[in-house]
């Protein structure tokens, strides 16, 4: 999916390799896009730094082996993998161009896609060197708690239900 914005991802990840050539690309998921990213990756020299995963059952897992999320989307509803990566503690960038709704924890942070890659690789490094945050992480994560929100949906129904009965 374009909307993804995978191949400025891969100019941003150019970017952090250049700083630290240890660093790993982890891609989830696939689609149509996948083939055109591989050659990207390819044309950039990043062969064996990217690794395609296709599609998991396994996230929180994989998030618990992450440094850092990188979220350069370029059109988004709510973005959970956000809302699961922040539940895990780990620091986020995304992209200015979601809902500001998903900064849940103080070690994420937005960047406007018109920053420059390299801009974008420097916030993921000072990102990557923070610790995770655990209990903190749990205290904002409660309103997405089921319990909790059933909770809302009926605490909206009854105040709707009152109204209509006044």
């Amino acid at each position: 999916m374009a909307q993804k914005n995978h191949s400025f991802l891969i100019d941003v990840f150019a970017e952090v390799t250049a700083r630290d050539e240890s660093a790993c690309l982890v891609l989830v998921g696939c689609g149509v896009l996948e083939e055109q990213i591989k050659k990207q990756v390819a044309a950039k020299n990043l062969q064996g730094k990217v690794l395609f995963l296709g599609q998991r059952r396994d996230i929180s897992e994989l998030l618990q082996a992450f440094d850092v999320l990188c979220f350069p989307s370029i059109i988004e509803g709510f973005p959970v993998v956000g809302v699961e990566a922040q539940a895990a503690g780990l620091p986020c960038v995304f992209s200015d161009a979601i809902t500001s709704e998903i900064l849940l924890l103080p070690t994420s942070r937005m960047l406007s896609l018109k920053k420059s890659p390299k801009k974008w690789a420097e916030t993921l490094l000072v990102l990557r060197g923070q610790p995770r945050l655990k209990a903190d992480t749990v205290q904002k994560m409660k309103e997405f708690d089921i319990r909790h929100t059933c909770q809302h949906i009926y605490d909206v129904y009854s105040k709707l239900g009152e109204s209509l009965h006044a």
